[in-house]
């Protein structure tokens, strides 16, 4: 829909084409002229025109792919949203709608106060809305509120709940003020006075909302009060406080324990999150407990040194009676790596156990090299790939292992598994389809096999992984070099890497991968670097990746270092400090091709030590978003921090 036609007398549209939209731009760079339009949809536009036009504003100011940057087109945008949902002729579904995305662009800033801008516009127009006779647009404003961290906003909220007859809205409002409480004190010294409550006096509900909305008026002993949360959940599904606080919105009244855990923990620093989780660990409700063990987990995935201090809690709750609570403990163990070796005989038991979770102690006692894994992974030999999902996934919070993590596991073993693989190759098509991919992580020990594998490529609907496999297993499957080359159409770089690894032929395989190319990625440049000086036909094209823009620039900077020996060129780039793969987003495939050549460089890399340094020490994990962090999401920062080490070995700094 276009209302760039719509003539301005319209009182509702003032001042929307005094800001220099064509100068402006969303979040994933959407034309302000097109964020001015949707504007005008939204203030003038039919119900259906002006939802529409909300939805593709979320998308433009509000996707969370914009991370700490803030669109250009927010703040211009901010005020007229705030126009929107004061305008009582407007339908309740679109001032609402307005009012929740002005919520979802400031919930970007997370803790911080928000740009002065931004804050301006709700400052000067969401205090009105304050007392609309609207219930949803009172809350709602007021939770916008919460974001500016303004001294005189707090004092607007709390004149207001002072005054509001709902006992609903109240509660809501109190929570606004918690919140914007704590952002006052984050930036403007001591936290205010009120709402602070202290405990035993006022409302229970109040006093719920005061202890956890925010870190700033979190009590000194947390479990008390954490422990009563609970209970009420126990008694009351939804208890007034609960909803105040915005948990359950989605309906889904099996996680609300989950979630009042997760609200109560992000008001706690570690050590009082550590407090309450232990103290929940043994609560008589199995819902209590298996929030509990989740967020162990969650301590795990984001602190480094959490590693092992709930192995005993976890080991203990493999027997408890509540399926639930098992299922967590046991996954819980199955980030401790070693820590989880003291209880194999528990494992072992619950392997042969029907159920997903039979599964998770299998692999988890396969990676411990207990004799007991692989006859009890033969035990399951009725069932499709032993029971596994075939689907490779490297999502870091999912559970549910996959069959090639299975066959990473049991590498050690390969000598017993590849007679049952081949046979299982040879008999059923849809295990010949999943199991030959799945291969690439036993190297040379899959050379049994190669033949099986090279029989495949000619018709089968997965010829790249197959490549992948063949590469792995290297020279042991130099004779199938032909059917690598004839393999090319299908997957070239994969096909070059291949048959370089097979044949050791820098020149032939490069022939084979053909001119350069911009849409090629990480495998294509480290097949560039396993050739070396040889490929220096390439040199031109990669010199155009030292800026780091990419997700796989990093990959083509190593290349273009094995190429050449130009440590000038690649240092340059890796140690621009306005990169930030050296830091909050080393945890990239940029990030640890960054750190993996910086090692490989050696000495002339002492200028990166320091923040080699920081990254290896850091007691958080190197995840964006840490929490909820599943074995892979753990294990991934496990390894970058082994590498790390390594780096900063090779360079030689301690």
């Amino acid at each position: 829909m276009r209302f760039r036609g719509r003539m301005i007398a319209d009182a509702r549209l003032r001042g929307l084409d005094e800001v220099p939209w064509d100068a402006l731009e969303g979040c994933r760079g959407e034309r302000g002229a097109d964020v001015r339009e949707d504007l005008a949809a939204a203030l003038t536009g039919t119900p259906a025109e002006a939802v529409d036009a909300l939805q593709d504003l979320d998308d433009a100011l509000a996707d969370r792919g914009c991370g700490d940057r803030l669109p250009s087109a927010v703040p211009a945008a901010l005020p007229f949203l705030v126009r929107v949902a004061a305008d009582a002729d407007r339908p309740r579904r679109v001032r609402t709608g307005a009012l929740d995305l002005v919520g979802d662009v400031c919930s970007a800033w997370d803790g911080a106060p928000g740009p002065q801008a931004a804050r301006d516009a709700l400052l000067a127009g969401l205090p009105p809305l304050l007392t609309d006779p609207g219930p949803g647009v009172r809350t709602r404003a007021a939770q916008a509120l919460a974001w500016t961290g303004d001294t005189a906003a707090l004092e607007t909220l709390r004149e207001r709940w002072e005054d509001e007859a709902d006992p609903g809205v109240r509660l809501r409002l109190l929570a606004a003020a918690v919140r914007l409480a704590g952002r006052v004190g984050a930036t403007a010294g001591p936290a205010p006075r009120w709402p602070a409550a202290p405990a035993g006096e006022g409302d229970p509900e109040e006093r719920m909302l005061v202890a956890f909305g925010s870190a700033a008026a979190a009590p000194a002993d947390p479990v008390p009060p954490a422990r009563a949360a609970m209970d009420d959940l126990v008694l009351r599904a939804h208890p007034p406080w609960f909803r105040a606080a915005g948990l359950g919105a989605d309906g889904r009244d099996a996680e609300r324990f989950r979630y009042a855990q997760v609200w109560i923990h992000r008001a706690l620093g570690r050590a009082g999150r550590g407090r309450v989780t232990s103290a929940l660990l043994g609560h008589p409700d199995a819902r209590v407990r298996a929030a509990a063990v989740r967020a162990a987990v969650d301590l795990v995935g984001e602190f480094r040194s959490e590693a092992g201090r709930w192995d005993r809690g976890a080991g203990a709750l493999l027997e408890d009676p509540d399926a639930g609570v098992r299922r967590w403990a046991l996954r819980l163990l199955s980030t401790s790596g070693e820590g989880a070796r003291p209880w194999a005989d528990r494992l072992a038991a619950r392997a042969v156990e029907p159920g997903g979770d039979a599964a998770t102690a299998l692999l988890t006692l396969a990676r411990l090299g207990d004799p007991r894994a692989l006859p009890l992974l033969l035990g399951r030999a009725r069932l499709p790939l032993f029971g596994f999902g075939p689907v490779p996934s490297r999502d870091p919070w999912g559970w549910g292992p996959t069959f090639e993590e299975v066959l990473e596991a049991f590498a050690p073993r390969a000598g017993a598994l590849l007679p049952h693989l081949e046979e299982r190759m040879a008999g059923d098509p849809w295990e010949a389809r999943w199991i030959p991919p799945s291969l690439a992580g036993w190297g040379p020990r899959a050379a049994p096999l190669a033949d099986a594998v090279a029989g495949l490529l000619a018709d089968h609907d997965r010829v790249p992984e197959l490549l992948e496999v063949l590469a792995a297993i290297g020279p042991a499957a130099a004779r199938h070099a032909p059917a690598v080359r004839g393999a090319a159409s299908r997957s070239r770089w994969r096909a070059a890497r291949a048959h370089l690894r097979l044949t050791g032929d820098a020149g032939a395989s490069l022939d084979l991968l053909g001119p350069f190319s911009d849409g090629w990625r990480e495998g294509a440049w480290g097949l560039l670097a396993d050739a070396g000086p040889a490929a220096v036909r390439y040199e031109a094209g990669l010199r155009r990746y030292t800026d780091l823009r990419g997700p796989h620039d990093a990959a083509a900077l190593r290349a273009l270092w094995h190429i050449t020996g130009d440590t000038d060129t690649v240092l340059a780039a890796l140690l621009d400090t306005e990169h930030p793969y050296l830091g909050a987003r080393v945890l990239t495939g940029t990030g640890l091709a960054a750190v993996r050549l910086l090692g490989e460089v050696g000495p002339p890399a002492r200028g990166a030590l320091p923040r080699l340094r920081a990254l290896r020490d850091a007691d958080r994990t190197a995840h964006a978003a840490p929490s909820a962090q599943g074995p892979r999401g753990i294990a991934r920062d496990r390894e970058l921090v082994a590498l790390l080490r390594r780096a900063v070995a090779r360079i030689g700094g301690g």
